[in-house]
């Protein structure tokens, strides 16, 4: 299709980010890491609302991509209700080094212009130009989501406050999968997720578009709307290239691997985590000669801020580091390994230098405390 770059911005999550960067990389093309969070003007923590809307963060830099994590992680902690809600007080807050685009019908923008409020929509760009100052793109899709023609209505409203405000407009394809052929199979995933949306009549048309493709589409619906409509749509792509363009490189390189410092009382860090596993193992039963052994080998990749971790979340470990020995004895008694002999490859090879992986998961739905979130990220 030509691509040179690919953005990617997954509702309310943005756990996909690395992943996708690597894919990027493998195939050497521009990584674009964002994600279309959930928005509501101002989230009210004494009577929260679930009515919440679109809005696609991008980030352009490394302290975009900072922010864009501390955003989805405030959002998270601080403001969840059903899902995580970013509001004004959090884009304000951070802000910095990050691209904001309106988003698809769902906007608020979108919305408000579809219920007659076309001032409220006029007002929300005011806001968001506020924050995001040139940085601000407004998203025109053009593609069919019913017979009335909403889409195309609200998307050419949207320019008009857009040009009065002097803000670039971009065409976007709103993508769900890759290809026409792959439709069916994204027809599935939503009737196995017994979804309430009409897929079939509003989705078929979000695959990704070649450049021209996309631009003959704008064309066809708005050729009695502009004088020269392709003209317009060259231009909403140019302002595509130019958001494109103003995202670094390789962001992700640019980050380091942050893990928290715990106190040890002037000792390093390793002789702590061995006395702390000499006593797990007595207190559990298990000083043997066989599991200290293992425990050894399990030593050299492992670090003294996991056992944090574990002890603050008391979760059940998962994942190749599940069929450890060692969080058992440094944690308490909810962190435990499966039982058996096998150990995978990652856990015991102090050839492998990278972070030990353990996912935790809540049995009650309670998040970490703000308090002590931090001190486990990393």
């Amino acid at each position: 299709m030509g691509y040179t770059a690919l953005g990617l911005s997954n509702h309310g999550n943005i756990t996909g980010l690395v992943q996708h960067w690597l894919a990027c990389k493998e195939v050497g093309i521009k990584p674009i890491l964002g994600c279309e969070v959930y928005f509501q003007p101002k989230f009210n923590k004494k009577n929260p609302q679930r009515k919440s809307y679109h809005l696609c963060l991008f980030a352009q830099n490394k302290t975009g991509y900072e922010n864009l994590c501390h955003i989805m992680s405030e959002a998270n902690i601080k403001q969840f209700y059903y899902k995580p809600i970013v509001d004004f007080g959090l884009l304000e807050k951070y802000a910095d080094g990050l691209i904001c685009t309106t988003a698809c019908i769902a906007s608020a923008t979108s919305q408000a212009i579809i219920n007659g409020n076309t001032g409220t929509a006029g007002r929300l760009l005011d806001k968001f130009k506020s924050i995001f100052g040139k940085n601000l793109y407004v998203e025109i899709q053009p593609y069919k989501i019913d017979k009335k023609g909403t889409q195309q209505k609200t998307d050419y409203v949207l320019m008009g406050l857009a040009r009065e405000r002097k803000i670039k407009c971009i065409l976007t394809s709103d993508s769900h999968f890759g290809s026409k052929e792959d439709f069916d199979t994204y027809c599935k995933m939503h009737e196995i997720g017994k979804t309430t949306l009409d897929v079939k009549n509003t989705y078929s048309e979000r695959y990704m578009p070649s450049e021209y493709e996309i631009e003959e589409r704008f064309t066809t619906i708005y050729k009695n709307r502009f004088k020269d409509a392709f003209s317009v749509a060259e231009m909403f792509v140019d302002n595509l290239k130019k958001l494109q363009d103003s995202v670094e490189e390789d962001i992700l390189s640019q980050c380091e691997l942050v893990l928290p410092k715990i106190e040890t009382n002037g000792e390093s860090s390793e002789t702590v985590l061995r006395k702390m596993v000499k006593r797990g193992l007595k207190k559990r039963g298990k000083n043997t000669k066989q599991y200290i052994q293992r425990c050894k080998q399990e030593l050299e990749s492992w670090n003294i801020s996991i056992r944090q971790i574990g002890r603050d979340r008391r979760a059940t470990a998962r994942g190749v580091r599940s069929w450890s020995n060692f969080p058992c004895t440094t944690a308490n008694s909810r962190l435990t390994a499966r039982s058996g002999g096998y150990a995978s490859a990652s856990t015991l090879s102090p050839a492998i230098v990278s972070s030990p992986g353990i996912d935790t998961f809540r049995r009650i739905r309670l998040p970490y405390s703000a308090a002590r979130r931090p001190s486990a990220r990393s």
